[in-house]
């Protein structure tokens, strides 16, 4: 775009110039795929909150409560915006391990139940929490599912219009023009299949 254009923008709508990534409601939105490091803020919110000095204190009970509202509640967030790196999923479970078992945030030598077998339903003995890929997919099925029955929202019109073009969700070919993010969305349709 040309600068004098640029500026006549600003000088109207009172913006300023800026650049990616920033952050938006807490939350990075850049043009290209999610990284680690802008997913730092997220990892050290939650280690903050679950390394309080009262977290020793804690029974398990308490731990895994702690867990359960801290972990699930600020990463809900940020995954109904855009698929969260696994890398990242590893290391805030490796965290929450480490707060139950230890009580901080240190590798312990070995956990005496493993946390995908805590992440089993109660009835099957584990004490059903919330396997944090799972709940990536998830999330990523439920974009889909917006993407093709909820029409009237903006960002499914733009999608609608920018990339599918009249095209059904179910049978869309993805594109080398296609975002990351719509990517990820879009590879969630064979798990449904």
């Amino acid at each position: 775009m040309d600068l004098a254009l640029q500026e006549n923008i600003m000088c109207i709508t009172g913006f300023t110039m800026g650049s990616l990534p920033f952050k938006y409601l807490g939350v990075p939105l850049c043009s290209k795929k999610l990284t680690v490091n802008l997913c730092t803020p997220l990892i050290e919110r939650i280690t903050s909150r679950l390394n309080h000095l009262s977290t020793k204190l804690l029974s398990y009970v308490g731990k895994i409560q702690l867990i359960r509202c801290v972990l699930f509640s600020i990463i809900s967030y940020w995954m109904q915006v855009f698929p969260i790196p696994k890398k990242v999923l590893h290391h805030l479970e490796s965290n929450c391990r480490n707060i139950l078992w230890n009580g901080k945030d240190e590798n312990c030598k070995k956990a005496p139940v493993a946390w995908d077998h805590l992440c089993d339903p109660k009835q099957a003995g584990g004490l059903n929490l919330t396997s944090l890929e799972e709940w990536n997919k998830a999330n990523m099925t439920k974009l889909l599912w917006n993407l093709a029955s909820k029409i009237d929202k903006l960002w499914v019109k733009w999608i609608h219009t920018y990339y599918l073009k009249g095209a059904d969700i179910f049978n869309f070919h993805l594109s080398p023009s296609c975002s990351w993010t719509l990517r990820v969305i879009i590879k969630c349709r064979t798990e449904i299949m």
